[in-house]
């Protein structure tokens, strides 16, 4: 018999990382971009600072949620644990950074040519790629014993 136990994680310890990380990844996105990016024409850099915290927390915003249901989503699949600890706060506070990157490489407002829907597209589909990747790449798995089976 196995002498370990499976304990649940508490709800807290996954949940501050899931909503905050985020959060501090495109303020810190944001006001890299502002005090670092090129000099804007008609606006200063407050200007873009604000206009970046704005479009960041709407970006946050949505990607907190997008996460928080790619976590629940494995989790009720049996496929991963929810993130606690470091690991969380790297995963929560990593993620947007490569999500900012995708949308410096390929603009979703390029796209309006396609449509509303294409920009919509263009930006959720990053989102949804870095959490499932990063989750399943880095997250904690469930121990295969402890998995029920459909049977």
């Amino acid at each position: 018999m196995a002498s370990e136990r499976y304990e649940r994680p508490q709800i807290g310890k996954w949940m501050v990382p899931a909503m905050f990380g985020p959060w501090l990844s495109m303020s810190t996105a944001a006001s890299l971009y502002a005090a670092f990016g090129p000099e804007q024409r008609f606006i200063g850099r407050w200007g873009v600072w604000a206009i970046g915290m704005i479009a960041g927390a709407l970006l946050a915003t949505v990607f907190t949620l997008i996460q928080v249901l790619v976590d629940v989503l494995l989790l009720a699949l049996r496929q991963r644990r929810l993130p606690t600890g470091k690991a969380a706060w790297l995963m929560a506070f990593g993620a947007p950074f490569t999500v900012v990157g995708s949308y410096a490489l390929l603009s979703p407002v390029d796209l309006y040519k396609y449509g509303p829907w294409a920009i919509v597209g263009a930006l959720l589909a990053p989102m949804i790629l870095a959490a499932f990747g990063v989750r399943v790449v880095v997250g904690p798995r469930i121990d295969p014993s402890l998995r029920v089976s459909s049977k």
